[in-house]
């Protein structure tokens, strides 16, 4: 009979397998919205520079069990390119939570993000994907885009 770590560590095994990747296995419960606001505080200044704002709308129930490390890597370069490519605009970030999958929204009011290529984020796919993430980009709206980072939650599958 297998204890309840052992099926823990299988299901990650297979999880890893299905994504193709070779996780850290360094993982920790993440409230987003408190991880989204210590960045954003800290790209605030460069925002206000480009008379742009950054806006919060993370649920503080959102959580997310990952490697917060290279989680905040991850979510603070994404911020980093949107600001430094946004003039006169609004930035905001919403979460909204799946069964095993936290989709993290970055929306522009400007073309900052239409314009962004997703070869622009060729050196951070690597690092998003040692998360269990992918970055993607969804130009549906004719006046903003999202930039996406979809995230599976580790501790839904163990």
């Amino acid at each position: 009979m297998k204890t309840n770590s052992q099926k823990t560590k299988n299901n990650l095994m297979e999880t890893q397998f299905f994504f193709g990747q070779h996780l850290s296995g360094h993982y920790q419960d993440i409230q987003l919205r408190f991880l989204a606001g210590k960045l954003i505080n800290g790209m605030q200044p460069a925002a206000v520079r480009q008379n742009s704002f950054i806006i919060n709308d993370i649920s503080p129930a959102v959580m997310v069990t990952t490697d917060e490390n290279l989680l905040t890597a991850v979510i603070n370069d994404l911020l980093a390119v949107i600001v430094s490519r946004n003039k006169n605009s609004c930035i905001r970030l919403t979460a909204k939570p799946f069964t095993n999958l936290v989709l993290l929204h970055i929306q522009d009011q400007n073309k900052a993000i239409r314009e962004t290529s997703l070869n622009d984020f060729d050196d951070l796919q690597p690092l998003a994907a040692k998360v269990g993430g992918c970055i993607t980009i969804n130009n549906r709206k004719k006046e903003s885009a999202t930039l996406v980072l979809s995230l599976l939650d580790y501790a839904s599958v163990a």
